[in-house]
């Protein structure tokens, strides 16, 4: 413990998330609780909980401790950071913090042309990487380790005009790399094929797996009391 956490008030404030919450706002809880806007806070995540992007915002520097026994952590497609902090506090981890999983790749796409007669086929979408997500606005929250599968890419053929060694050719698109599990990067993309007659041929590269979100971004204000699982990069 340093001497800037021995100089604050003996009052305290308790703020308890006792069920899932999508991004709190803390300074609003504590106040609520009958907070000065200057004695410390203890705040509690409780076992079994989701917190969804949880920002430590609006409070002074070394009143916030933070408790966590749940799980806090990034959405899927959204903010893939799960705990954010330009606010020095002091962390006790008893629980998960992550941040989601990468997106995965793109597929490669495809071009070819015979007797001047061109088609292609495009590449899958990347997954999602895993994380919290929601079916309706944040009203419910779900929990996803493992990132979403990639989509297939497209099929296209073109049949054989009838010319002397034309058969024809078929086409497809690289499939989308799967979406990393929770603090994991995403798959890289697949790539294209093309079988049949042309005589010119085009393509793209698969795109690469994404990197995983971070599990923080506020590493320089953060004193760690226990580290617990943490998922991801840190900034």
């Amino acid at each position: 413990m340093t001497a800037r956490w021995l100089m604050t008030s003996s009052r305290s404030v308790t703020v308890t998330i006792a069920a899932n919450v999508y991004r709190p706002n803390i300074r609003a809880l504590a106040l609520a609780q009958g907070w000065d806007g200057g004695s410390p806070i203890e705040l509690v995540v409780n076992a079994g909980v989701y917190v969804v992007a949880l920002e430590i915002a609006n409070i002074p520097h070394d009143v916030l401790t933070l408790t966590n026994r749940g799980t806090i952590g990034g959405a899927m497609g959204g903010i893939t950071t799960g705990l954010y902090t330009r606010v020095r506090i002091r962390v006790a981890n008893q629980g998960t913090i992550f941040g989601c999983g990468g997106l995965g790749g793109v597929g490669s796409s495809v071009s070819v042309c015979w007797g001047g007669a061109c088609h292609s086929a495009s590449g899958g979408s990347g997954g999602l990487g895993g994380g919290f997500w929601t079916p309706n606005s944040w009203t419910t929250i779900n929990y996803q380790q493992q990132g979403s599968p990639g989509a297939t890419g497209e099929v296209n053929s073109r049949p054989s005009s009838g010319y002397p060694g034309d058969n024809g050719s078929d086409l497809y698109g690289g499939d989308g790399g799967n979406g990393g599990a929770v603090g994991q990067v995403g798959e890289a993309g697949g790539s294209e094929r093309a079988y049949g007659s042309y005589d010119w041929y085009n393509n793209t590269w698969p795109g690469p797996g994404g990197a995983a979100g971070n599990y923080l971004d506020g590493n320089a204000y953060v004193t760690w009391i226990a580290t617990g699982t943490r998922l991801g990069n840190v900034v």
